[in-house]
Formats: structure tokens, C-alpha cells, sequence
């Protein structure tokens, strides 16, 4: 590597290290991410020369490509940066390479016609005239950044030709004469033809995708035929209102966002109480999230998730830590063990929803107790997780450097004030968080807890508290897999509803998050007569016994909670009194154990 492009490299590492990125930095990496686009495609092209792929017309799609990068470069860069595309090669390139089963029965040709697809796209948006064949998959031809067009039956793989009528539209006309008129020039669908709707968002538009078939392989929930008009016009109302927030409230984040934002892509129809969001590490440029319930949830997902964006593209050029995919440290926000990719991922991801948080909560419609909880819980999880991530070893002097920025550029928010009821219930839904997944993910040595357990029965002394290896992921019982106390004490401390019901919490979540800590405690240790190792319950207790017994040191309920778990279980205790006593003897242990996650 010269050193001109070491020097280029460290100065993007230094520019995003803040958390944010400028526009050019961000703007460089999306360059070489297309340049990597380029070479994966010329690669597919050529593996795809062979008889059983030639009804793609792959190498033609690509012939056409290579012309429009002549006559219009902007337009080609465009094309190649179109989020979808990278899915799609990513896909194809596995299919075409290895050819594992398609489950859903799409012919490899059939997958391959994208290509195609996108090269239409270019001719219609910078010739008068041309013609191309193109593959129907499943019924559909779709152009990417301009709409889907239905000319044959869900089950069908063929061919259509795109053409433009003289000096006017251009048409796609099956074999068996079936058109379907591509229009261009308006915001509204006809007939067969879905048109993909732009928004407008400063010196770009930004897509409400629907209905390209490859969108997001693993996770289609909406309807075949995508959004109506009316859920349409809320999806461009919401994101439009969204952007303006951002670009108003956050303009650094909107300047490094538009470089790199080109297509949202609905999950739901409907807001979810469970919804969810994503981005992809091939399909860059993509927010993948359900219905948002007001702008201001939108705002925070787009820039959550370009947040992750900006790291897959940082990382895909420059190497911030060690390979090492073992999945075994803790971050706050999940309730499974991360491996350091995803932990650092999520680091700079919720330091972008921090910041959000840290100045929209003054913004009039969310001068609330919930959107301090958020800045307040946020900011506290970013500092555990980057405790973690120095301590590892796994950083190299540039992750270092660039982590160690970060994290200074966190300094000025822990004097920012929130209030005694926020920093009270983050400090609580931290503990119950921490004891639910300790409990969840982390088994310790049978035979160690069997003699901890005869040692406590005899009245000895404990000297020391047993080492915890990793759960098989595989093995944890579906109602142990998630919290959701944490999130009912912020609902009802926002004066919200008790928060998500989800059918494996405890009876003792509501009493607790609602203060009756007797009954709570009550509650919770009857049920560990049924189920002693169950993470919920610690959860609860951990947060609810330094109450009842104030005089007691709970260090071991906190920060060894797997043991003390497994420890009662094999001394069948299930009173609050006596957990409290195994807890008091623990802390007196002298040894201690393995607490790297």
C-alpha cells in the first residue's frame, strides 16, 4: 500500500473517530465501496460465462454498463451504488460460485437477470431510444430506483422486451404480448406498473422501496404488492418530516447521512410495539426498519442505522481490531453474547443514538422523563461496552486511536443532567439487565457449584467463587431468551403502558415496576421452585432484594449472578431471606472469578 493512500486512510479514520464523520470522509470510503462493487461484479460476470446461464444475458447487461459509464459517469456511479445491487451480487455471487439449493425453486438464471434490470434502468434514464431483452422472475420485471412492473403469472421465468415506443414511452412487452408502459414522469402508479416513490432530501432523493424483490432477502413481512397509496403517503410523510429533524436538530449527522442514504425499504405496514431495524453489510446505503410511530422514532432509526453504515464502510477499508468471531462479550443493548465485530458495531451505532437523544430531548415534543431515560441509559451502556472493548487486547493502535477519540468525545455528556429518576431507573435497569444476562449466557462448572453448595451447607467458609464458561447459544430454552422488565419500568416511568408483554415475563415483573417489592420478591422466588435458573426471575431480584435488605452486600447478586443462580438451585433455596444470606456469604469470599466476558 503507498503511503499517499495510508495517509488518505488515517485521515478517514481520524475524520469518523468523532462519532460522526465529515461529508468528504464519508463520501471516500462510499468511493472505494464502489470500486469493490466493480471488481465483484467483473467477477461475477466471468464466473457466470457458461451455457446454463446464458438466458441472464449477463455478459450483455454488462457490455451495456461499461457504455453508460462512458456517456454518463454519474449516472453509472449512481447505478452501481444502488444499495439493492450489493444484496443482490452478495447473493449471487454464493449461488454462482458454490450453487447451494434455493429452497424457493428460482432457476440461477433467474437470479442472475438483476443485472439486466439495473442496466435498463440506465438506458431509460439517459437514451432516447434502445431495446433490450430482459428475465421475468417470478411475473416481474423489476428497474431498480424507478418501480416494478407485473407481465406474467407469480410462477413464471422468461423474458420481455424493453423498448421505446417512437418518441415516446418505453414499453415492456412480453412473448405472448403482454405490455406494461414504464412511466417516469410521475409520483403515481398505472396499472401493472408500481413506480418507486422519491423523497426529497437536500442535494438527493431518498427511495421508499417496497417492491424490488431483492430489498431484503431474509425478512419480507409486507404484502407481495407492496404498500397502498394511503400507507404510502404516511411512509413519505414520516421519513420527509424525519430527514428534516435530523438535518435541523443534528446537521453534522445529516451532512455525513446524505452521502451515503439512498433507500429506505419498509418492514411493516403498521407500527410494531416490537419493531425493528437494520442495515446490511453488502446492501450499503439501506435502512431496512418497520413503521415508525411518529417522525422522531424514524429519526432515531436512520441514524442508528447509517451510523452502522459509516463503520461497515470504515471497517471494509481499514482493519480496527483483530479477527476473533467467538461470541463472548457483553453489550447492554442485546441479550446474547456479541462477538468484538458486533460489539464495536453497536458501540458506534448507540453513539449516535446517544447523541440524538442528548440534544432532542430538549425539542418540545419529547421534553420528557422517557427521552432522558433514553440519553441517560444509552450513555451508561456506551461506557460498559467500551470498558470491555480496551480491555480485550483486541484492538489494533489505529482501533485504539479511534475508540479513545470516541470515547472522549463522550466526556462532556456525563455532566449533562437528567434528573434522580432517570440516572435512578438506569442504574436498576442496568443491574437487571447485567443479572438477566449473566444468568442467561454464562454456566458455571457443575462440579465447582456442587462443592460451593456442600461447602455453604456445612457453614464453611467460601473461599472462593467458581469460573463460568459460555451457554450453548442452541440450548437456552425459548422463555429464557428475553428481558422485558427493563423496558416496562422506562414505559411506566414515562407514564407510558407496562411495556411489551411478552408471554415468558413473570408475574412479578408488574408489582415490581410498579414498586410493591414485597410481593414482587414474593413472587419471583416462588416461581424459582419451577424454574431456579430462569434469567427473568435474577433479573427482578437483583434489582428488588438490595431494597428489602439494605444492610446486605449484593456484590455477588450483581456481578456473579450465574453462580448464585446454580448455587441456590442445588441448595433448593427459594426464599428472599436465605438469597440474601448466600449473597452476604459470597461477598466475604476471598478468591474470586473470571469475570472477562
Amino acid at each position: 500500500m503507498s503511503a499517499s493512500i495510508e495517509s488518505d486512510i488515517s485521515s478517514t479514520v481520524l475524520a469518523l473517530s468523532d462519532g460522526i464523520g465529515t461529508p468528504v470522509a464519508v463520501a471516500g470510503l462510499w468511493s472505494s465501496m464502489l470500486r469493490t462493487r466493480a471488481a465483484l461484479l467483473a467477477m461475477l460476470v466471468a464466473a457466470g460465462r457458461r451455457p446454463d446461464l446464458e438466458p441472464a444475458g449477463l455478459s450483455e447487461a454488462y457490455q451495456v454498463l461499461c457504455e453508460l459509464q462512458r456517456e454518463d459517469p454519474a449516472l453509472f456511479e449512481n447505478l452501481l451504488g444502488h444499495p439493492h445491487l450489493g444484496t443482490w451480487l452478495a447473493r449471487t455471487l454464493q449461488r454462482i460460485t458454490t450453487e447451494p439449493d434455493e429452497p424457493s425453486g428460482i432457476p440461477l438464471w433467474a437470479d442472475c437477470g438483476y443485472l439486466g434490470w439495473l442496466a435498463a434502468s440506465g438506458v431509460i434514464a439517459c437514451r432516447d431510444s434502445g431495446s433490450m431483452l430482459l428475465v421475468v422472475r417470478r411475473g416481474v420485471v423489476a428497474l431498480p430506483g424507478l418501480g416494478v412492473a407485473s407481465i406474467g403469472a407469480d410462477d413464471e421465468f422468461c423474458h420481455a422486451r424493453l423498448s421505446r415506443r417512437a418518441g415516446k414511452e418505453w414499453v415492456l412487452e412480453s412473448a405472448d404480448g403482454n405490455t406494461v408502459v414504464i412511466v417516469t414522469s410521475t409520483d403515481r402508479s398505472a396499472g401493472e406498473w408500481k413506480i418507486l416513490r422519491r423523497i426529497r432530501a437536500g442535494k438527493g432523493d431518498v427511495l421508499l422501496d417496497d417492491v424490488d424483490p431483492f430489498r431484503d432477502i431474509s425478512s419480507h413481512v409486507l404484502p407481495s404488492s407492496g404498500l397502498t397509496e394511503a400507507q404510502t403517503r404516511r411512509w413519505k410523510d414520516n421519513t420527509h418530516a424525519a430527514i428534516e429533524l435530523i438535518s435541523n436538530t443534528l446537521p453534522d449527522y445529516w451532512a455525513a447521512m446524505r452521502e451515503c442514504l439512498r433507500v429506505v425499504a419498509p418492514l411493516s405496514v403498521q407500527p410494531r410495539q416490537d419493531g425493528t431495524s437494520h442495515s446490511s453489510v453488502t446492501g450499503q446505503g439501506c435502512v431496512y426498519t418497520t413503521a415508525a410511530a411518529d417522525p422522531c422514532q424514524l429519526a432515531e432509526t436512520l441514524v442508528h442505522e447509517i451510523q452502522h453504515t459509516k463503520f461497515t464502510l470504515l471497517t471494509d477499508v481499514h482493519n480496527l481490531f483483530l479477527a476473533d468471531p467467538e461470541c463472548r462479550f457483553y453489550a447492554p443493548w442485546r441479550d446474547d453474547p456479541r462477538p468484538v465485530y458486533g460489539l464495536l458495531h453497536g458501540i458506534y451505532a448507540f453513539f449516535g443514538v446517544a447523541d440524538f437523544w442528548r440534544v432532542h430531548r430538549h425539542s418540545m415534543c419529547h421534553r420528557t422523563v422517557g427521552s432522558r431515560i433514553s440519553f441517560a441509559l444509552r450513555r451508561s451502556q456506551l461506557k460498559t461496552a467500551l470498558d470491555q472493548v480496551f480491555a480485550s487486547g483486541l484492538l489494533t493502535a489505529d482501533g485504539e486511536r479511534f475508540f479513545r477519540r470516541l470515547e472522549a468525545a463522550m466526556q462532556p455528556w456525563y455532566a449533562e443532567e437528567v434528573g434522580h429518576d432517570a440516572e435512578s431507573l438506569v442504574a436498576e435497569s442496568s443491574a437487571a439487565h447485567r443479572a438477566f444476562w449473566l444468568v442467561r449466557n454464562r454456566v458455571p462448572n457443575p462440579e465447582a457449584v456442587d462443592a460451593l453448595a456442600t461447602s455453604l451447607r456445612n457453614n464453611e467458609e467460601v473461599d472462593s467463587i467458581p469460573e463460568s464458561v459460555p451457554a450453548e447459544q442452541d440450548r437456552i430454552p425459548e422463555h429464557h431468551r428475553r428481558l422485558a422488565l427493563t423496558a416496562q419500568m422506562a414505559a411506566v416511568a414515562s407514564g407510558r403502558s407496562h411495556g411489551p408483554r411478552l408471554s415468558e415475563r413473570p408475574v412479578g415483573d408488574d408489582p415490581r415496576a410498579a414498586g410493591k417489592l414485597s410481593e414482587a420478591a414474593r413472587l419471583y422466588t416462588a416461581e424459582l421452585a419451577h424454574d431456579p435458573v430462569r434469567p427473568q426471575l435474577w433479573a427482578g431480584l437483583a434489582i428488588t432484594l438490595p431494597h428489602l435488605y439494605p444492610d446486605t452486600d449484593f456484590t455477588a447478586l450483581r456481578e456473579h449472578t450465574d453462580v448464585l443462580a446454580h448455587v441456590c438451585r442445588a441448595l433448593s433455596v427459594t426464599e428472599p431471606a436465605q438469597i440474601a444470606n448466600l449473597a452476604k456469604r459470597f461477598a466475604m469470599a476471598g478468591g474470586g472469578c473470571d469475570t472477562e466476558e
